[in-house]
């Protein structure tokens, strides 16, 4: 689509005339966040099925509906790096959930609430940043602490794809994460993107990088869950630097606990501990 290899943003109109495409320039346009699961989707990612979008048109109730609509899948890479742009720019954002949906207007507050947080769309990663990208929502860029904590009950089918995912809300572009196609080196790459990471971040329980300076890393960052925001870490291409708080122990082996001096490399602790005895005491 030439539009996209001109960095715009392609839009489509609807109307009782039909279906053309136009620039996000041309004026304000709305951005569908949705998960395939529903049947909004193709397998052949070449975009959504006419009768769909004519159905989220008059959902809508507007005569001149527009919807971000990236449709060639020898574009889907770059479509893919303007995602953000795209719904950070869209006048609204309308999501599209079939449980959602099927809430009829008489049910309580609570109970729809609670559809909400169970639906489809709040358990998938890519549309967390659909819809905190929206305007009406959130204008801003977010740290990478913020985030884990909404990361909490979504997932992708490709381990790969997760730190693409949630680029755009951290401010990066998710381009300079393409040339990594394995989910470790993105992870890495991201990682070195992002710089400051939460302080808690090497000390959680998720599986970790293999590579030397990044042992501390976490392969993935979808299941971590909230850590502390306002503490942050560097991560450099050396490994990480920031200032912690160590406990000196004196060297001593403690039979059947989970603590032991390696030499000339530091403690190194178990998740069975074994708190030391400290002198004068019991």
């Amino acid at each position: 689509m030439d539009f996209l290899e001109e960095d715009e943003i392609p839009v489509i109109l609807v109307n009782e005339s039909g279906i053309t495409v136009h620039r996000a320039s041309s004026g304000p346009y709305i951005a569908i966040s949705h998960v395939w699961a529903d049947g909004l989707g193709s397998t052949t990612e070449k975009g959504l099925p006419a009768c769909q979008v004519s159905k989220a048109s008059r959902a809508l109730r507007r005569d001149s509906s527009q919807v971000g609509l990236p449709e060639l899948h020898k574009l889907r890479k770059k479509a893919i790096r303007m995602m953000a742009q795209t719904y950070r720019q869209a006048h609204t954002v309308l999501v599209i959930d079939a449980g959602i949906s099927a809430c009829p207007p008489s049910m309580h507050a609570t109970e729809k609430l609670f559809r909400i947080k169970m639906s489809g769309w709040m358990q998938r990663l890519w549309t967390l940043q659909e819809g905190m990208l929206a305007r009406r929502t959130y204008d801003s860029i977010h740290t990478l602490g913020q985030i884990l904590g909404y990361l909490e009950g979504r997932a992708t089918s490709k381990a790969e794809d997760e730190t693409i995912a949630i680029s755009g809300l951290l401010g990066l572009d998710p381009g300079e994460l393409y040339d990594y196609r394995l989910a470790d080196d993105r992870m890495r790459a991201f990682l070195l993107l992002v710089r400051k990471v939460p302080r808690g971040l090497p000390f959680t329980s998720a599986p970790k990088l293999m590579f030397e300076g990044f042992r501390w890393a976490p392969r993935s960052i979808a299941s971590i869950g909230t850590l502390e925001v306002d503490s942050d870490v560097l991560c450099t291409a050396a490994g990480l630097e920031g200032e912690y708080t160590l406990v000196s122990m004196k060297d001593r082996r403690v039979v059947g606990g989970g603590a032991r001096r390696k030499e000339s490399k530091g403690l190194s602790l178990s998740k069975k501990t074994t708190q030391p005895k400290v002198p004068g005491r019991g």
